[in-house]
C-alpha cells in the first residue's frame, strides 16, 4: 500500500465515525420528534457538519499524488480531520433522557464552541494545504486556500455577533461558500 492509501485509511475511518456519529444523533432526534423542539439553526449546524465532511473526504484524493508523506504532514492531516470530528460532535445533542429536547437551547448553548472548531478546522485545513504546494496539485491547493480564507468571516461573524439574524447570515454564508467549494473544486475526481 502507497503511503497515501495508508493515510487516507485513517483519516477516512475519522471521518466515517464523524459523520456515523451526526447521523445518529440526527436519526435519534427523528426518532424522538414528538419530544423534540425543532430549531432552523440547528439543522443548518447539522447540514453544515455532513457538508463538511462529504467535500473534505472527496477533496482529500487530491492529495494522492503528493509524495511529502512524513510524519508533520500525516499528523496536522490527522489533526485536521479531527477536528471535522469535533465540528460533528457540535452540531446535534445526544438524545439522552425521556424528557424534552430543546435544539434551540443546544445551539446557543454550543454555538461559540461550534464556530472555534470550524476556525481550527479552516487553519488545519490551510495548513494542509500548503505543506503540499510542491505536489502537482499545487495551483489548486493554492486557489482552496482562497476558498478557506473567504470561510472566516462566516464563521467570525457567528462566532462573535450572538444574534439571529448573525446566526442565519454566518450559518447560510458558510453553506453557500462549502457548496460553492464543493461544486468548483470537487465535481470530479481524477
Amino acid at each position: 500500500m502507497a503511503a497515501f492509501g495508508h493515510v487516507l485509511t485513517l483519516i477516512s475511518f475519522v471521518f466515517a465515525v464523524s459523520l456515523a456519529q451526526l447521523l445518529i444523533r440526527i436519526s435519534a432526534l427523528v426518532t424522538a420528534r414528538e419530544k423534540v423542539e425543532f430549531s432552523g439553526l440547528s439543522g443548518l449546524a447539522m447540514a453544515n457538519a455532513i457538508l463538511l465532511v462529504y467535500m473534505n473526504w472527496l477533496a482529500m484524493w487530491e492529495l494522492r499524488d503528493a509524495g511529502n508523506w512524513n510524519l508533520l504532514s500525516i499528523t496536522i492531516t490527522f489533526l485536521f480531520a479531527l477536528s471535522i470530528c469535533f465540528v460533528c460532535t457540535l452540531a446535534a445533542p445526544q438524545v439522552l433522557t425521556d424528557g424534552p429536547v430543546d435544539l434551540d437551547a443546544f445551539y446557543w448553548k454550543q454555538r461559540r464552541t461550534y464556530y472555534a472548531s470550524w476556525i481550527v478546522c479552516e487553519v488545519l485545513a490551510i495548513v494542509v494545504n500548503l505543506l503540499f504546494l510542491n505536489s502537482a496539485m499545487a495551483s489548486k491547493l493554492s486557489a482552496e486556500n482562497l476558498v478557506n480564507f473567504a470561510m472566516f468571516p462566516p464563521i467570525i461573524l457567528a462566532l462573535t455577533v450572538p444574534k439571529r439574524w448573525a446566526q442565519w447570515v454566518g450559518g447560510s454564508a458558510l453553506f453557500a461558500v462549502n457548496g460553492t467549494f464543493l461544486v468548483v473544486f470537487e465535481r470530479q475526481l481524477g
